[in-house]
């Protein structure tokens, strides 16, 4: 009798030392969010489990939900990350980074099911919706432009617009250097933002000293550069050209 229990020990240890040896090897990430203004990093496993689509969601608090809805999106289980974020925003209808994440993982499980025009359509629908509760709410607004341009949201970057909403209060107090580098900052996390771009440009040159050619000469690259990634978009456009002939009538 003793030999059977020596083999189920030695199976079950067995057992044990793989599943802890797969958990130590497993990716951990480090994602991103936003709390009240500040930057929290979240630390989560990266696994793949298997998401089941009745899942009850009763009884998550916000943050659970919020949590398992960015694993289930970075392992492209977006029709339950939709659910997630759908379920927080319905636990906290003022929160706006939820709000952008059911957008966003909305569009991505209908563009693999459905394809880009119902994604869009049905995207932008969702966004109205919390736009009508939050009307010219910045962030929201910015996420719609994205998606009526065109561009996935999925590179749309709630840390790239805390950095635009934080540049835009230093520009309001007229600091200028500051504002300029938070932009900056913006539009490398996240350089489909155009009118982050243009922002950007004018914050530096109100940053520069020296005479009016000299500012315009330093901005254009700027322009220039966040035209390279927005293309479509008009305004860039336009100041690059006025830029370049108010300094060639020089």
């Amino acid at each position: 009798m003793k030999y059977p229990r020596i083999l189920l020990f030695i199976a079950v240890l067995t057992t044990e030392i793989a599943f802890l040896s797969s958990y130590a090897m497993a990716e951990t990430t480090v994602y991103s969010t936003w709390k009240n203004g500040k930057l929290a990093n979240t630390t989560y496993v990266n696994t793949v489990p298997t998401y089941e689509a009745d899942k009850d969601l009763k009884g998550k608090s916000f943050q659970d939900l919020m949590v398992e809805g960015f694993e289930a999106y970075e392992n492209n289980a977006h029709k339950h990350a939709w659910r997630l974020f759908s379920y927080a925003s319905k636990q906290r209808p003022g929160n706006v980074e939820s709000n952008v994440w059911h957008a966003k993982s909305e569009y991505q499980h209908l563009l693999h099911r459905d394809g880009e025009s119902r994604a869009k359509k049905e995207a932008l629908i969702t966004v109205n919706n919390y736009l009508r509760d939050k009307p010219k709410n910045y962030v929201l607004e910015s996420l719609k432009r994205r998606i009526e341009r065109g561009l996935n949201p999925d590179s749309f970057s709630m840390e790239a617009m805390q950095f635009v909403l934080d540049a835009r209060k230093a520009y309001g107090k007229k600091d200028y250097k500051t504002s300029s580098a938070l932009y900056a900052k913006s539009v490398e996390i996240d350089p489909h933002n155009a009118v982050a771009w243009d922002s950007y440009a004018a914050a530096f040159y109100r940053s520069l000293t020296g005479s009016k050619e000299e500012r315009r000469r330093a901005t254009l690259p700027i322009l220039e550069k966040g035209y390279s990634f927005n293309p479509d978009h008009d305004k860039l456009k336009r100041n690059i050209d006025r830029t370049k002939t108010r300094l060639s009538t020089k």
